[in-house]
């Protein structure tokens, strides 16, 4: 679960040091969300864990993102989430 959470909030983080946020204005808090807990729930769903409590928020913050968005952009470089 840990893994979950880092990987959710680093997608924020490199979402925002992109420049994203000023780029999309008003929907990156929609874009950047979505992105990210479409992380979460593949990451639970990857170790076998429940993640249907999580698909709401993917739903409610519109459940679509830009391609920019893509959270495998944001986590290529880190190589030690299965742990």
């Amino acid at each position: 679960m840990k893994q979950a959470i880092f990987g959710h909030e680093y997608i924020h983080a490199y979402h925002r040091y992109i420049g994203l946020m000023a780029k999309y204005g008003s929907k990156y808090s929609d874009y950047t969300e979505s992105s990210a807990y479409h992380f979460t729930i593949n990451s639970l769903k990857f170790h076998g864990l429940d993640f249907s409590g999580y698909l709401q928020q993917f739903y409610d913050y519109g459940a679509k993102f830009p391609g920019i968005f893509n959270w495998t952009y944001a986590i290529k470089n880190i190589v030690n989430l299965k742990k």
